[in-house]
Formats: C-alpha cells, structure tokens, sequence
C-alpha cells in the first residue's frame, strides 16, 4: 500500500527516495554477482580430493615421489662417485618448507643450510620438450638440472654462507626427455637468509607449449592488472593534483601504489624482470610494505570520502603504529625483517576490522557508493586472509586468485569513479545553470550593456569605483494621464507604468540602448552612436502607445501621454557605493540638461523635444520622413547659456495638423544642422 502524501513537493520527494532504494537495490544486486563468481574461482583452485599431481591434463603438479638429500649439493645421483656416501634421502612432498625435518636431521632447531631434491620422471614422450615453472626462486636460491645438466638456476646456490646469493627470480627451464622416456629432475637449494627453506611453491611440470602458456599467462595476467591499477592511481593522482582539497583521491592513489608493489613482488616477481639489479631484500620488502601501508591509507582514504569524524582521532594511532613497525621492519637486516611477518599480518588484520567498522557505520548512515567500498574490501581482504590462512594447500594453485581480485577491485573503482565524476558532472551542470540564473537575474538590475562599456564580462568583475568616459545619447522619456489624472488610483498608476515599461525595455534594447534608470514616472536610458536610433525608438514607442490608448479608450480610461527629452554629450558611468551595497550610475551635466529638457517637453505637452547637440549627431536634416519644428533657445534650469530645442515628429503627423503646418518657420536647415544658429 503507498502512503498518501498531499502535496506536489512531498510528492516528489516521496518518489526520489523511492528512486534511490531502487537503485541501492539495483547496485545491491549487482555487486552481489561479484561474490559467486569470485569463491567460483576460489573453488576452482581447491584441493581436488581424486587427484594427486594434476589439476589439469596438460600441466601438473610435481609432488610426490620427490627424495631429498640435506647438506649434500649433487647434480646427478649417476654423477656421485661410488667412494662418496651420500645421507640417507628422505621422502617428502613438495611443496613444503624443510625447517622441521631439517632440524630432525641436525639434532637442532634450524632453517639454514642446503639440500637436494631428487625425482625421476618416468612414461615420458622420447625427445619430447618438456618445461618446469616454478613461479619464485625456493628457498633464497636454486639450480635446476636435467640428466646432470644445468637448466635454470635464480640466486647462487652454496653449502656455506659466503657463496650464497638470494633471489627472488621465477624459474623457467626447458629439457628434453630422453630416449628411454625418463629424466631425471634435480634441484638445488639453499637457504641462509629467510625464515621458512625448502620448496615451498609449487614446481609445475608438462610439455613445453603447455607449460609455458601456463607462464606467459600468469606473468602477462600481473603485468596487465599491474597496468590498470597503476592507471586507475594516475587518474587519481591528476584528480588531487587539479583539487589539492580533494584528499581522497591522494589517498587513493597512495592506496593502489602500494597495492602494485604487493602484486608485482608476490608470487611472480615481475620487478626483477623489470629492475634486473634489484637486490633481495629490497623485493622482499617492498612485498611486506603492503601490510605495513595499505590499511592505514585505506583508512584515511574513507574518512576523506565519507567527511567521518568517528573516533577520528583512532586513525592517527593507528597510523603511528604502523609506521613503528614500517621503521623497524625497513632498518632491521632482512634475516629479522621477515621473522616479524606474523607481527606485520596482526597489524593488517586490526586495520582491516576498522576499516569494517567504518564501512558498517558507512552502510548504517547509506553513504553514498558504500556497497562499491564494501565489496571492495571483501573482496581484497577475503583473498588475503584465504591466502594467510590455507597457505598450506597453496601448493594446489595453478593460478593465484589475488590478481583476478584485483582485477576486479580495478574495474570496480573504475566505475566508482565513473559514478563520482558522472555525479560531479551533474552538480557541475547545475551549479552552472544556477550561476546562469543568478546572472540572468543580476543583469535585471545592471544591464549587460553598461558591463559593455565598462569592458567587463561579467557582474562579478565590477568592483567600486569603476568607470569610464564616454560620449552617447541619453534619453529621459516620462508618462502621464490625460484629463481626470487626479482620480487614477496609485494601483492604476503602477498598472500604467508597468505596461509602459514593458513597451518600452525591449525597443530600448533592440536600438541598441539601455535603461540605466527608472525615474518618478519614466526611465532615464542611454544610447551608444548618435541619437538617430533613440528618435526612432521614441516614434515606434509613440505608435504602441497610440495603441494602448484605443484599448484603453474602449475601456473608458483616460489615454497616456509620454514626454521625452533627448540630449547628447560626454558623460561618466561608473559604480559608487560601498563594498557592501554598490549601485550603477551616471555623472554628467548632459544628464541633468536631458531631464530639464523632458520637463519643457512636459509642460508644452510635446511629445518629443530634441537638443541641437542631438540633432548634429542624427541625420534627421536629410531625413524626409521626420520634421522638426525649431522652437529656439529656450532657458533651462541649471543652465546659464540657453539651449536651442526642437520638435520632432513624423513628417505624415504634421501634415495632418493645420494648424501647426502654417506657423512653421522658414529656416535653413544647412545653416543649423553645422551650430551656427544663436
């Protein structure tokens, strides 16, 4: 049942929450899909409990069957020579770390040294190329052979520490099998650095084409999310750069850094592919630099995005733990570095129960993108923490499921920000059409064309005390009520000037002038090159008065009678005022002669009077459509020098009136149209 609601408003405020649930719903629903697919692709990787070596039909996993010797190097067992006793081998499946084993075999507890592993491969294609991956160098260091033969090797492989160098390469080799279908498979390996030895990462083995789709396809799969995410930090990093207020986009680009760094070093190390002299350590600790940096700036990144001020103070300590142990972590020695990796995943787990505190509140409090975030982080931490916890069956991932997260995490800020920029975009438009409202609205108070001319584009660049000195045509034009005036009503009045002021603007505005002022019962408008389109405006406005005086005359109301008074010469526009109130203005003696001249053309009830100033900047002499009727010097008030005046009208109207026709004076018109008349 929908709720009444009286009320256009509440009406439409009903519908756009109803709209929003709907689309919390659609994204809920979308983002949902995420989730299958992504513990799919999990359950994939799983332990297939009716296999043993394969998880595929062309490319296997090499664990059982493995003999390894300890602290014995030896490239073939048919190589040893019979005086030379070897320990007895151990049986082991792979992968694994040897630390407990090994330290059964030393009588003490220890993770260093070096062993051999030993299986032979047996049911193989005679001369058929076969290829063994493994995706990062076991242990710190190993050699690869093949029947005695060295075919890969990452690190130099020691039975003491002063031969010994570490490496984070992944192995790639290829071997032919022999003619009997057997090989035999050996590995060195060494360890006097790291915490866990032993092969600890699956060995992949298959045919060449098989095997190396398989490496191209994991090592192609990080450099194309690597690609992306480093894209997506771009993007987020120009977006702070042109907003420095906008933090979570620094944030978030910080974020994704460190987020590159994680899946270039884990797993598949594609820095060294990159930086070929990158020392070990160094790999190894950019790796751990995720854990130390990502949930604080993930952290940060969400109080900036959601403006949250719970427990904000939280972040801080938060942050400055972090950064204790990304001191101690970056200045110890890499052997006690990455004895504190248990340390490091405490911290990150606490990080990642507040960063879900704030996402729950965040969800609570229906943010906006929230469910984006949310799914985000599941995503991400779920990933990390399946890896952490079932590292013991890692050994069954043919392809690591965190580059697929990431790739997703990718996709899903892509069109976060999409939706952000899209959101911005429209609050852009918005705010641009309301800005175009609120000019629109300034420029019924300031003109545009008085902006013109003090060569400005815009209201907001006007500032007190602008002007400038210019020469125009000004026209002063006032209405009144013929007889029976005294008994109009004040809201007749305003109705009468409203209608003439609507007449009036837009046959101002399209001789090119403006009004500039509304005076008593008129307007005070100002004209750019010369007078003649001001003498036209005033003949059309006579005309659509004429018109409104029919009307009025049918309604058996009194007609409306104009006077106007048009004068030319310099004069000042400008602003004056104060900083808090500032209002348009003109300063000029042609103003105040303008004025007095509308008020003789009021008192002798012509409709239009014009200065001889103003006639010389007309063409109204060689004009046979217009006469004018000299009046001659005619003293005005605030004036000591008379002014010489004139009658205009339409040349067809004084033909009509008789009685006017045969006063009119012979004069010549060269001789006043130059200024010589006194």
């Amino acid at each position: 049942m929908i709720k009444h609601i009286n009320g256009v408003r509440s009406w439409r405020i009903y519908t756009a929450k109803l709209d929003r649930k709907i689309a919390n719903k659609k994204m809920k629903r979308r983002l949902s899909l995420l989730f299958p697919l992504f513990f799919f692709a999990v359950s994939l990787q799983a332990k297939n409990p009716f296999s043993t070596n394969y998880i595929f039909s062309d490319v296997s996993i090499l664990k059982n069957g493995w003999q390894v010797y300890f602290d014995t190097l030896f490239t073939s067992l048919d190589a040893i020579p019979d005086t030379i006793r070897l320990p007895e081998p151990k049986s082991v499946t792979l992968p694994a770390n040897w630390n407990k084993d090994y330290s059964n075999f030393r009588g003490k507890k220890t993770e260093y040294g070096c062993a051999t592993y030993r299986l032979v491969l047996n049911s193989l294609t005679p001369d058929e190329k076969y290829a063994v991956f493994i995706k990062e160098s076991p242990t710190s260091s190993c050699a690869v052979f093949a029947d005695g033969v060295c075919i890969a090797s990452s690190g130099a492989v020691s039975s003491k520490k002063r031969g010994f160098f570490p490496s984070t390469i992944p192995i790639y080799a290829e071997f032919t099998a022999n003619q009997s279908g057997s090989a035999e498979l050996v590995i060195q390996v060494s360890n006097w650095i790291y915490r866990k030895g032993g092969i600890r990462t699956p060995v992949y083995f298959g045919k060449r084409d098989s095997v190396y789709r398989s490496y191209s396809t994991n090592t192609g799969l990080i450099f194309f999310v690597s690609g992306l995410l480093l894209f997506l930090c771009i993007i987020n990093f120009a977006l702070f750069a042109f907003n420095p207020k906008k933090l979570s986009s620094l944030y978030f680009s910080l974020f994704l850094v460190f987020l590159i760094l994680r899946i270039c070093t884990a797993d598949i190390d594609i820095l060294s592919f990159i930086f070929k002299n990158l020392p070990y350590s160094a790999a190894i600790k950019l790796e751990y630099s995720a854990l130390w940096v990502v949930p604080p700036l993930f952290i940060f990144f969400l109080y900036s995005l959601f403006h949250c001020t719970f427990y904000h103070r939280l972040k801080y300590v938060y942050a400055v733990l972090q950064g204790i142990v990304l001191i101690v972590g970056t200045v110890l020695p890499i052997e006690l570095s990455n004895r504190l990796v248990p340390l490091y995943q405490i911290t990150c787990f606490i990080g990642l129960v507040y960063i879900m505190i704030l996402l729950i509140r965040a969800c609570i409090k229906k943010e906006k993108q929230i469910y984006i975030h949310l799914v985000s982080v599941l995503l991400v931490g779920g990933t990390t923490i399946y890896e952490t916890l079932y590292s013991v069956t890692y050994d069954e991932l043919l392809i690591d499921p965190l580059p697929f997260v990431l790739l997703a995490l990718a996709v899903i800020q892509f069109l976060a920000l999409a939706s952000r920029e899209s959101r911005l975009f429209s609050r852009q438009v918005a705010l641009i059409h309301n800005l175009k409202k609120l000019n629109d609205a300034y420029i019924r108070f300031v003109p545009q064309k008085f902006l013109d001319l003090l060569n400005k584009k815009n209201i907001t660049d006007v500032h007190l005390g602008d002007y400038v000195e210019c020469e125009m045509g000004i026209l002063f034009m006032q209405i009144y009520i013929g007889a029976g005036s005294f008994e109009v009503t004040p809201e007749e009045q305003y109705d009468v000037f409203s209608s003439f002021t609507m007449i009036a603007s837009p046959l101002i505005a399209e001789r090119g002038g403006f009004i500039s002022k509304f005076v008593k019962r008129g307007i005070m408008a100002l004209f750019s090159g010369g007078t003649q389109k001001i003498i036209e405006c005033c003949f059309e406005l006579q005309q659509k008065i004429g018109a409104l005086n029919a009307v009025r005359k049918e309604a058996g109301k009194p007609p409306i009678g104009i006077a106007s008074g048009i004068h030319y010469g310099k004069m000042i526009l400008g602003t004056i005022g104060e900083l808090s109130r500032m209002d348009d203005t003109v300063i000029s003696d042609t103003v105040n002669t303008a004025a007095r001249i509308e008020s003789i053309s009021e008192s002798l009830h012509y409709s239009i009077l014009v200065s001889l100033d103003a006639v010389e900047k007309s063409n109204l002499a060689e004009n046979e459509n217009f006469a004018l009727i000299p009046l001659g010097n005619i003293h005005v008030k605030g004036k000591r020098k008379p002014v010489f005046l004139f009658v205009c009208m339409p040349l067809e109207s004084l033909k009509k009136e008789s009685t006017v026709e045969k006063n009119i004076p012979e004069l010549d018109f060269s001789v006043w149209a130059k200024g010589s008349i006194q």
